[in-house]
């Protein structure tokens, strides 16, 4: 018995290392690389999940910076908000009898993304979404009682498509 326990111990230590299960870096202090410089959940939900997705919840704000190679958004990372961080996305969600989500623009072309809202029945439901117009902001409101709101596919939109809310 004491040797299976120890191999299953050095097995975790091997994997939880090796793997780094997100980790930003070796160093056992950093946060997982989903949390960005922000300090992580302690319910466990993820900054950006696995599939690149941004959750956000009520009462939280901070910034996205986009990652772009080739024209195209191929990335994101989870920011403290500072301003005018070039290349990203401020984003605020409140609710309070409702929910709305403020979204402010430092990039030079409309971005568009697919929104899904994690009910408070614990359905993740498709919802519709407008683009952020180059450097302005947006808001968008919903009567529904939202735990986080998971924003996906992030891309550029062209001119003629920039306020196509779909």
């Amino acid at each position: 018995m004491r040797s299976f326990l120890v191999a299953a111990t050095v097995a975790g230590a091997l994997w939880w290392g090796v793997v780094g299960v997100g980790r930003a870096s070796d160093d056992p202090a950093a946060p997982p690389a989903s949390c960005g410089e922000l300090a992580c959940r302690s319910n466990g939900l993820p900054f950006v999940t696995e599939a690149g997705g941004v959750t956000i919840m009520v009462g939280e704000a901070f910034s996205v910076e986009l990652k772009i190679e080739g024209g195209k958004i191929t990335g994101v990372v989870p920011r403290k908000t500072a301003g005018d961080l070039p290349n990203s996305l401020e984003l605020e969600f409140t609710g309070d009898g409702g929910a709305m989500l403020s979204v402010q623009s430092h990039v030079d072309q409309g971005v568009k993304y697919d929104a899904f809202m994690k009910l408070s029945n614990g359905r993740l439901v498709a919802t519709s979404s407008c683009p952020v117009m180059p450097k302005m902001g947006a808001f968008e409101t919903w009567a529904d009682n939202i735990v986080y709101l998971e924003l996906r596919n992030f891309r550029f939109v062209s001119e003629s498509g920039v306020m196509v809310c779909q």
